[in-house]
């Protein structure tokens, strides 16, 4: 199904059930000479997803390992990436923009109530689990970091979608994702990065002092709500709403009841 560093993807059958699954497959860090690092960040991602169970996460079903291999029974989806609708669509209209975010907006609740950051929260990491385009998972916990302890610090994820105090060298916890939803959702609403500069330290400028704008022509036709959303993730952590507060929005809330049942569903569970 496709590779990705040092892991190939196939895919499997559950012999009883006949139930289709996705198996990532890794070398055994026994046999790999200086992998100490990869294989601490490889058992910490297998605890970190042992931890979630959400229907907007992708579900890891098992984890089994041989003299040779790691194998990571996952969930098994057939949709694409977010990223790539958004190349195909240019921009979502709002009442299908808000299905998206809802449902990554009930994904990034679950891991704030297990005190568990993302931390490369971006348009590659939400898939689709069918062409249908209508429901989504969280993939890709490589990254991910517990702050139930202690905040966070450091660089991590993609510059882009990183958040402020992370820039800025501070302490962090869950709310750096809810920046990087921001940038997702503005992103979706209008085809191109909130933060964009060609420099990579005009960029980390950027963000650190949140200079961003609604440009025209690609924002006029977007509703004062829809801007308002943005607002109120694409700022600082302490007025940054969470994820449960940015359920509420009004945003969100006024367009629920146009979204697809299963979706509207999903807040129910």
């Amino acid at each position: 199904m496709g590779t990705g560093g040092s892991s190939v993807v196939r895919e499997g059958t559950h012999k009883e059930s006949g139930q289709k699954v996705a198996i990532k497959i890794l070398e055994n860090y026994d046999n790999v000479e200086d992998a100490s690092d990869e294989e601490e960040a490889f058992w910490a991602e297998i605890e970190i997803i042992k931890q979630l169970d959400h229907p907007c996460v992708l579900n890891v079903y098992d984890f089994y390992e041989d003299s040779e291999h790691y194998y990571v029974v996952l969930e098994l989806l057939a949709g694409n990436e977010l990223f790539d609708q958004i190349i195909e669509k240019g921009c979502y209209e709002e009442p299908e923009a808000v299905s998206i975010v809802y449902q990554v907006l009930l994904a990034l609740e679950h891991l704030a109530s297990k005190s568990i950051c993302h931390l490369d929260l971006k348009p590659e990491n939400i898939l689709f689990t069918d062409d249908s385009h209508t429901r989504i998972k969280l993939i890709d916990f490589g990254e991910a970091s517990s702050c139930k302890d202690h905040k966070l610090t450091g660089w991590v994820g993609t510059n882009n979608y990183m958040a402020p105090e992370m820039i800025k060298h501070l302490e962090y916890d869950c709310k750096v994702d809810m920046w990087s939803l921001g940038v997702v959702t503005y992103i979706m609403l209008c085809g191109s990065f909130a933060f964009d500069a060609e420099d990579e330290i005009e960029l980390y400028q950027d963000i650190m002092e949140m200079r961003y704008e609604f440009r025209s022509p690609e924002w006029d036709d977007v509703s004062d709500d829809a801007k308002s959303f943005v607002k109120s993730l694409l700022t600082g952590p302490i007025e940054r709403l969470s994820a449960s507060e940015a359920l509420r929005h009004r945003w969100i809330v006024q367009n629920l009841p146009s979204c697809h049942s299963s979706v509207r569903a999903l807040g129910e569970l």
